[in-house]
């Protein structure tokens, strides 16, 4: 199976493929199409690089959940 490392990387970051596509700015099926032969280093970088932005955004919006008081 090509591209293990991202594979990897999406699964360990409990993201779904369609996410990191998006982020990428392409359908689910272009991206795993595009998983289907192994990556140059620079495609490589740019989809961890999405990965790595997705995380931030979670981690912001975590953030912001939890000092968000709750009505009661």
């Amino acid at each position: 199976m090509n591209n293990l490392d991202i594979r990897k990387a999406i699964e360990t970051s409990h993201f779904k493929y369609w996410q990191v596509a998006n982020k990428l700015g392409m359908t689910d099926g272009n991206f795993s199409r595009m998983l289907r032969i192994e990556l140059t280093k620079e495609n490589k970088e740019r989809v961890l690089n999405a990965i790595n932005e997705l995380k931030e955004e979670r981690e912001k919006w975590n953030k912001m959940k939890q000092s968000t008081p709750r009505k009661m």
